[in-house]
């Protein structure tokens, strides 16, 4: 985990909250981390153990103040685009992998 982000994303909440407004988080948009990635990516299973991990971090440090929560931006396109199509990252072209990424 990196302390510096989290606390970026603690700043920014409490910023929110202190305009009256009410934050809406999106835990994943097109930010796979590259070692992930090499490792298969989404059709790895230990890319969703990884993703798990990450949104129970993210979730527990912010949760108390964040009520509303966006799992994956877009996952038709992050599927079918960029494991299917290739039009998309990672650029795939296999139905069977899209199928598992989805």
């Amino acid at each position: 985990a990196n302390e510096a982000g989290l606390a970026f994303y603690d700043r920014l909440v409490d910023g929110m909250l202190e305009r009256g407004l009410d934050p809406w988080c999106t835990l994943y948009h097109w930010d796979l981390p590259q070692a992930l990635q090499e490792q298969g990516g989404w059709v790895s299973r230990d890319t969703v153990g990884a993703f798990l991990d990450y949104t129970e971090l993210v979730t527990r440090r912010l949760g108390d103040r964040v009520k509303h929560w966006i799992t994956h931006n877009e996952p038709w396109c992050s599927c079918i685009m960029g494991y299917w199509e290739g039009v998309h990252a990672p650029g795939g072209t296999r139905l069977a992998d899209a199928i598992q990424a989805c």
